[in-house]
């Protein structure tokens, strides 16, 4: 409780000196989590991929084997040019997706590869290959729900571990692939140590401790009525769970829920799924405390979003359309934008803009179309970008257009007034296809691109 109440401290010192204006520039040190995240959220592209559902008639319908996932894996490494990324496994137990919890003690016994003696095998071979291509595999669980097919429902059920109404009766839960689902008491489950129990069991079947993260879906929180437990308890059991999980190495991640949670769990939760925060907001926390997936509303515009990439990959796993728009499009700049301070909003009936540190401002006008630049120098219009790939080792400029254009001349960063050319590859599934070399002229480049393509420019030496 100490560090929360350090926390709470400062983000209202922060927010007393933000109030008089959204646009006020922020003196204060930027908060920071309760302990370091293991991963760099912010710099990172966090993925889900459905790998397999379960089957309303029973059984388990597989969506992409782990050789396909690997296969996917590659692809999506080539296409975002090495960026670090997370990909949390969906449907990895049982019989798939929202299958079998409380319970995640066995691997879809589908998901197991002819060459190895186990289903679990395989998915410790796909967490392990994975790592050559930039990406860091863990798994999708949910510690909310509750089925009557659970190997663990008679024993949830008779220590009284499910949520009960005011009528002494199972509170029922949505219908999730055809089966009604229950709903876990949080904290009757801690303090009877059945969280524990099923977390630790957790990290010895699988390496998540190396992953260093994992994602906790629909992770809401409503009072457990009959038992007297309100949700600010609940709340406080969820804190306690984070800690443990951190204890052992592990980041969480989950879903914002600022509609059915009362605490987005800020410095304990580094990412979140759907991410609906204020534009004060968006100034209280960088993105190295708290970042989000996909926030269709204005700060997201302002702010950058990344890509969730689930459906994409669902659709067309083979050829990922879709995917090099939206990486363009959104995680490349959010990237770009994570790495910069962020100082202020103005408001104006033309346009909503936000300010950076590094000179870099971000305008949304009224038809909503979004502008960046970099110490006046365009970055982003609208579906147009010239983005730097700041993850890459040498010196790198991602262009991309969404509907194409001939001849536009872009002006390239500062850093590169010396350069006389650059070199040009395509961006494509299989890798980078050379394209030869791009005369600057006056620290200009003239580009012509097709539309949905993608160019890696590289400085020259």
């Amino acid at each position: 409780m100490l560090f929360r109440g350090r926390f709470l401290t400062a983000m209202l010192l922060w927010g007393l000196l933000m109030a008089t204006c959204v646009g006020t520039a922020a003196p204060a040190p930027a908060p920071t989590p309760e302990r370091p995240w293991i991963h760099r959220y912010d710099q990172t592209l966090t993925m889900k991929v459905m790998v397999a559902l379960k089957k309303p008639s029973g059984g388990t319908d597989v969506l992409l084997s782990p050789d396909q996932t690997l296969e996917v894996i590659k692809r999506i490494d080539s296409l975002t040019l090495g960026i670090p990324k997370i990909i949390y496994l969906v449907g990895w137990q049982y019989d798939g997706h929202d299958s079998k919890y409380p319970a995640f003690f066995e691997a879809n016994a589908g998901l197991k590869r002819p060459q190895d003696a186990s289903a679990l095998d395989s998915l410790k071979w796909l967490m392990r290959e994975a790592k050559q291509y930039n990406t860091t595999v863990s798994v999708h669980i949910n510690l909310h729900d509750a089925y009557e097919n659970s190997p663990l429902w008679r024993e949830y059920v008779d220590h009284d571990l499910l949520i009960r109404g005011s009528d002494g009766k199972l509170l029922p839960g949505a219908i999730w692939g055809g089966e009604r689902s229950y709903k876990v008491c949080y904290t009757r489950e801690w303090d009877a140590g059945y969280t524990q129990k099923r977390l630790d069991k957790l990290l010895e079947l699988l390496p998540i401790e190396e992953a260093g993260t994992v994602h906790i879906d629909a992770y809401i929180t409503e009072p457990c009525t009959a038992q007297g437990i309100s949700r600010e308890q609940e709340t406080e059991t969820q804190r306690k769970i984070y800690r443990y999980l951190r204890d052992r190495g592990v980041d969480v991640t989950s879903e914002f829920e600022s509609d059915q949670r009362i605490d987005p769990l800020v410095g304990l939760q580094p990412m979140a799924w759907w991410f609906h925060p204020a534009l004060s907001e968006y100034l209280q926390w960088p993105a190295s405390l708290y970042v989000g997936g996909v926030d269709e509303g204005l700060g997201g515009k302002l702010f950058g979003i990344s890509m969730h990439g689930e459906d994409i990959v669902g659709n067309d796993p083979e050829r990922l359309t879709g995917f090099l728009h939206e990486f363009c499009l959104q995680t490349a700049p959010w990237y770009f934008l994570n790495r910069q301070a962020r100082l202020k909003v103005e408001l104006t009936a033309d346009a909503s803009t936000a300010f950076f540190s590094g000179g870099i401002v971000t305008s949304v006008d009224r038809g909503g179309r979004i502008t960046m630049t970099e110490q006046g120098r365009l970055v982003r219009d609208g579906s147009d970008i010239l983005v730097p790939a700041l993850w890459r080792e040498e010196r790198s400029e991602i262009a991309y257009s969404a509907d194409g254009y001939g001849g536009r001349w872009w002006s390239l960063p500062p850093q590169w007034n010396n350069a006389t050319e650059v070199s040009a590859a395509e961006i494509t599934l299989s890798g980078l296809k050379p394209l030869g070399h791009i005369r600057v002229s006056n620290g200009k480049i003239q580009l012509t691109l097709i539309p949905d393509q993608a160019l890696l420019l590289t400085l020259v030496h």
